[in-house]
């Protein structure tokens, strides 16, 4: 518990020192750095990279895969982008649903039956599916949006018994010609309490918002 309670300590006291990605970034690129004031090298000098520079050697993704994503894709841009008459027309009718009403909890249970199906939908409440070229991040043991967490081997969860789910993240984002967003883009973890229709939190402007990385 003590050791619990010092790393939230320091958690909190960087929290104060680096309030925004941006001081995050400049405090890391300092502490990864030699005396000399050259970066430090994290990787063994024989190590190697499963993907070279054009990801050449990357597995392409399946047509099951790319037609997916394209109708998921499609329907977000109809239906949830804020630039759509769908989106204008739904928006004001979500604002007068009550937060855990009889209708919101009805919402939910009809969000999961739709979703569930066809991508893994546990419910979270903060659906990231446009960030993560529509692969839920909830399906990953561990809940990460933001990549793996390389305890995969030879592409098998450490879980066992499934494929790491940011290996078909990144196949879509390839076929897509977005691997950029994967290395740009930092999106938020999903709230308590859990259980909420994510799309009630969108029309209302309650969802979490990705956000960019400002420095490297």
């Amino acid at each position: 518990a003590d050791d619990v309670r010092r790393v939230l300590d320091l958690a909190d006291a960087w929290r104060h020192r680096a309030p925004t990605l941006a001081l995050w970034w400049s405090a890391w690129d300092s502490c990864m750095r030699l005396p000399g004031g050259a970066p430090a090298r994290l990787g063994r000098d024989a190590g190697y990279f499963l993907f070279d520079g054009s990801a050449a050697r990357a597995r392409a993704a399946r047509g099951a895969e790319r037609r997916r994503y394209l109708v998921l894709s499609a329907v977000h841009h109809v239906v949830f982008d804020p630039r759509s008459p769908v989106f204008h027309a739904l928006r004001p009718i979500a604002r007068r649903i009550t937060p855990g009403s009889a209708v919101a909890r009805f919402l939910a249970a009809v969000e999961r039956a739709i979703k569930g199906p066809i991508v893994g939908c546990e419910l979270c409440g903060a659906c990231r599916l446009p960030d993560t070229f529509y692969v839920c991040p909830e399906t990953c043991p561990k809940g990460l949006a933001n990549g793996p967490c390389g305890g995969s081997t030879d592409n098998v969860c450490e879980a066992g018994d499934r494929e790491c789910v940011h290996a078909l993240v990144y196949r879509l984002a390839r076929a897509a010609g977005r691997v950029d967003r994967l290395e740009r883009d930092v999106i938020p973890g999903a709230r308590e309490p859990r259980g909420r229709s994510s799309w009630l939190e969108h029309f209302t402007d309650r969802s979490s918002t990705t956000v960019e990385r400002t420095c490297a």
